[in-house]
């Protein structure tokens, strides 16, 4: 199962829309423990461009300063999407957020903003991933470099 883990990449646990939301800004990456179902410690968001309401945990799993380096990328098919690798205790938190969140939403913010909540299908271990979503290549570059672009 790992295997097969490593060959397709992660890409199915991360798929989602990413916006950007401030052009030239710095980029606050954010991973959040996400549910359908109310509760009194999460807060009420909603995913940008659609109606889905989510509550989202205060508490991050991941962000910015776990990510060693984001490129953008183009798919087979010539879309925009980026990937994201890991530093070492990125990649642990990584394997322990989705290990912990299979069958459940996982939110995505960008800036403080949901952009995406995809359902985690597995533990993703290999500490990188694929994000893609109807961002634009340009909007891709600035969302890239607000990570800090390592090429």
């Amino acid at each position: 199962m790992q295997n097969i883990t490593r060959r397709i990449l992660p890409v199915i646990a991360f798929l989602g829309f990413l916006t950007m939301s401030r052009a030239g800004a710095e980029n606050t990456f954010e991973l959040r423990e996400t549910s359908t179902h109310q509760n009194k410690v999460f807060i009420e968001m909603t995913v940008e461009d659609s109606d889905r309401k989510l509550y989202v945990s205060d508490y991050v799993l991941l962000s910015t300063a776990d990510v060693l380096s984001a490129s953008p990328k183009n798919s087979n098919i010539g879309t925009p999407m980026i990937e994201i690798i890991f530093t070492e205790t990125g990649q642990s938190k990584l394997n322990e957020a989705t290990e912990a969140s299979i069958g459940k939403p996982m939110g995505i913010l960008i800036d403080g903003k949901l952009v995406s909540a995809p359902v985690v299908h597995e533990r993703i271990t290999g500490g990188r991933v694929l994000i893609t979503g109807t961002f634009s290549e340009e909007e891709a570059k600035r969302i890239v470099a607000g990570l800090g672009e390592n090429n």
